[in-house]
């Protein structure tokens, strides 16, 4: 009887080393995967206005952040919130240690010249960029009274019916690829400056008169002068050209 009882204790013993080698195995697997998948490298592509360190606080985000299996995750299935100007964002995964992220902005409608700076804003008038330079082929806004401008927050404009004439228009002008050096505002009539040539275009029926736009501007190569649109509708049709004397 005894040594039924012995034998006993040695099987019990036995599995109970073999279930401490098998839990330490496995966690010596944990550690190892967890060791390969710590983020050593983060590649951040095509940036314009967003900053880098705005991206890479965001990135390292979490508790988990350094892991790149963690990354891996929380953009593929996780409810992530995007920062600020970014319109979406790729995620890759380069290697164990190595991550990158394809950043899509988004899109410059416009911009102002407010006290020494240019205030790039988008679509929804929410200020994308405040900076000394200004960028190619992204009109300037002159005519429009505005409050004191915070980065990533709605530009406050005091005439916010005229302010949303703007942003239509702008959007309106990039579908046709056009893009005038300025936008000038007086009162409620939009005007775009292409060189030497000013369009006026009234304050109605704005798409309508914008699509009229290419095929003239392409006739008036190198000229100066007003382009009337102002009273052109389906009806009447009415437009006129008046050269600089």
């Amino acid at each position: 009887m005894s040594k039924l009882k012995h034998q006993k204790k040695r099987i019990k013993i036995h599995k109970r080393a073999i279930r401490a080698i098998i839990i330490l195995c496995f966690t010596i697997i944990l550690v190892s995967v967890w060791q390969i998948f710590q983020v050593q490298s983060i590649e951040v592509l095509d940036l314009k206005h967003v900053e880098e360190g705005m991206i890479l606080e965001w990135v390292e985000e979490g508790r988990y952040a350094s892991s790149s299996l963690y990354l891996f995750w929380r953009h593929n299935h996780g409810d992530i919130e995007l920062p600020p100007g970014v319109e979406d964002i790729e995620f890759h995964l380069r290697a164990p240690w190595a991550v990158q992220f394809v950043i899509y902005e988004k899109l410059v409608v416009a911009c102002i010249l407010h006290e020494g700076n240019f205030i790039f804003f988008d679509q929804d008038g929410m200020v994308l960029l405040i900076t000394d330079e200004l960028r190619e082929e992204v009109p300037m806004i002159r005519g429009l009274d505005v409050g004191q401008v915070y980065l990533h927050q709605t530009l406050p404009v005091e005439d916010q019916q005229v302010f949303q004439t703007i942003l239509e228009t702008t959007q309106t002008l990039r579908r046709h690829e056009l893009y005038p050096d300025s936008i000038v505002c007086e009162g409620r009539n939009i005007n775009l400056y292409f060189g030497d040539i000013r369009v006026q275009l009234g304050h109605e029926n704005l798409s309508e008169r914008i699509i009229q736009i290419p095929p003239i501007l392409s006739e008036l190569y190198g000229e100066s002068g007003v382009l009337h649109l102002e009273h052109f509708d389906s009806t009447t049709r009415n437009i006129s050209f008046i050269p600089t004397p």
